[in-house]
C-alpha cells in the first residue's frame, strides 16, 4: 500500500456542484440529485469524502417535502450507481 494519498478528482473543491445518488429510505432511491459541496475531507483512509447540501424534489423525494438535505461523509463513486454516494454530473 502506498504512503501517499491519491489526488482528489480534478476540480473537487468547496462550492462545486455534483450529483448525489439517493439512498435507501428516499422515495426515488438510486436517482441523482444536484448537490453543492460544502466541505472536502482530506482523509488518508477514505479519500474524497464530502459534506453536501442536496437539492431534493420536494414530496417526490421526501415524505416531509424537504427541498434540501444536509448529508455528511459522502463517498465518491465514479460509476454513479452506488446509493448514498456522489459523482460528477454526467455530460448531456
Amino acid at each position: 500500500m502506498s504512503d501517499t494519498q491519491p489526488s482528489p478528482p480534478a476540480g473537487l473543491t468547496t462550492g462545486r456542484i455534483v450529483h448525489f445518488v439517493l439512498p435507501e429510505g428516499y422515495r426515488r432511491q438510486g436517482e441523482h440529485r444536484p448537490a453543492i459541496v460544502v466541505k472536502v475531507w482530506e482523509l488518508l483512509m477514505t479519500p474524497f469524502l464530502v459534506q453536501l447540501v442536496v437539492f431534493l424534489d420536494g414530496s417526490n423525494d421526501s415524505p416531509a417535502a424537504l427541498t434540501t438535505k444536509w448529508v455528511t461523509s459522502v463517498p465518491f463513486d465514479a460509476s454513479g450507481e452506488k446509493p448514498g454516494s456522489w459523482h460528477w454530473i454526467e455530460r448531456a
